[in-house]
């Protein structure tokens, strides 16, 4: 996955690998600015968390929303 990819290129048969790898990629930058933020700003932590959870929520809802269409299909 390169940075000009876009959720709207992903294929049906590339979604899982494509969201696996997304999701690989946001943790490990995850712990990279969290440990970052904790050691500069300790107070950054709890905003980090606050605006991470939206995301988190997001991508679970994406994931559950295409597996439902693709039972649908079926």
């Amino acid at each position: 996955m390169t940075a000009k990819d876009t959720v709207a290129d992903w294929t049906p048969e590339d979604f899982a690998s494509k969201k696996k790898e997304l999701t690989n990629k946001l943790k490990d930058w995850d712990k990279k600015y969290v440990k970052h933020a904790k050691t500069v700003n300790p107070e950054m932590s709890v905003i980090h968390s606050a605006a991470m959870e939206p995301l988190t929520k997001l991508m679970r809802s994406t994931t559950d929303f295409y597996y439902f269409n693709e039972l649908l299909d079926k």
